[in-house]
């Protein structure tokens, strides 16, 4: 168990191991608040032995989580947005990924903490999107790394006509990575337009219950077929 003023991370293995993941939670809260500054913190962070231990945890069937390195839901498996809400890891994931790409990881998860994600009523897209965009905010890293996969299927797919929605993003669908980064950059093209500030405000009008295509015109001058139609335009002009 380690403990800061921002959050707690409960680790079943090493020392070492509790102190990484203790670093990557302290790193995250600041990472979050440059975008959304009124979020005091308070991450609570589980890291299971094994991804069977973390199947347990969350009462999931055997490899409902394959190919996802952390998860961030109610403790209780309420849907109430009141309920307290932990980021579990996923270390048959987690471990073999690179610094930045934990980094990413954990901030991403946190900024979900952060909006009360796990019960929004926001579309999936936005929601990703948007916890990708404070990760990767933080992070120097060139789009033919960020987007390569989005970058690749495109150029073997072409666009995909519509912004990703629950299917795509479903645990062991295809080309999830993608998907990921596809939500990401359609966030990156509305806060390019108008700013972080206008997408934050976009994203709690949204998560609130107001309609995404009248708050798209509110905040960015046009609705949700102009956003389509200029994110993949953005997609189709990615470095290959």
């Amino acid at each position: 168990v380690r403990r800061s003023a921002t959050s707690l991370v409960l680790v079943d293995g090493s020392r070492r191991e509790a102190q990484r993941f203790a670093t990557l939670a302290r790193t995250a809260v600041p990472q979050v608040r440059a975008v959304l500054p009124r979020w005091a913190g308070g991450l609570v962070l589980e890291v299971p032995a094994t991804q069977q231990g973390l199947e347990r945890a969350l009462h999931a069937r055997p490899g409902q989580y394959d190919g996802i390195a952390a998860v961030t839901t109610t403790a209780s498996g309420s849907h109430s947005r009141t309920a307290p809400v932990h980021i579990y890891v996923n270390p048959a994931v987690f471990a073999p990924l690179k610094p930045n790409g934990a980094q990413v990881v954990v901030t991403h998860e946190a900024t979900h903490v952060a909006t009360g994600a796990a019960t929004s009523p926001s579309p999936i897209w936005l929601v990703e999107g948007f916890a990708d965009y404070v990760a990767l905010r933080a992070q120097r890293l060139p789009l033919a790394t960020t987007a390569s996969r989005i970058a690749a299927l495109v150029g073997r797919q072409g666009a995909p006509a519509r912004l990703p929605g629950q299917a795509e993003f479903a645990a062991g669908a295809a080309h999830l990575e993608a998907r990921y980064e596809s939500a990401w950059l359609a966030c990156r093209l509305l806060a390019g337009r108008s700013g972080t500030a206008a997408l934050v405000a976009f994203y709690r009008a949204v998560d609130a219950g107001h309609p995404v295509g009248a708050e798209l015109r509110a905040h960015f001058g046009f609705g949700l077929r102009g956003l389509t139609a200029a994110w993949r335009s953005v997609l189709s002009h990615l470095p290959a």
